[in-house]
């Protein structure tokens, strides 16, 4: 009867295990996606921008960058 009662304890902690584990994997998932999103909120990323647009935005940096050069 022992071994029937040793298989439930560990049985029953290997199950305790397993949800602290997915908890903890919630919740560091969770974090990621909250510093995911401000970081994307905060961000200047040009990536997605045709060409076209690609080509003014650099010309208005190089605009700037050469009247700042000038101070």
């Amino acid at each position: 009867m022992s071994s029937m009662s040793d298989w439930w304890k560990d049985y029953l902690e290997t199950n305790a295990q397993k949800e602290a584990l997915k908890k903890q994997i919630k919740l560091d998932l969770e974090e990621n996606v909250d510093i995911t999103k401000l970081y994307l909120e905060h961000s200047y990323a040009v990536g997605s921008l045709s060409q076209k647009h690609q080509n003014i935005l650099t010309k208005v940096n190089q605009h700037f960058d050469g009247k700042a050069s000038h101070l």
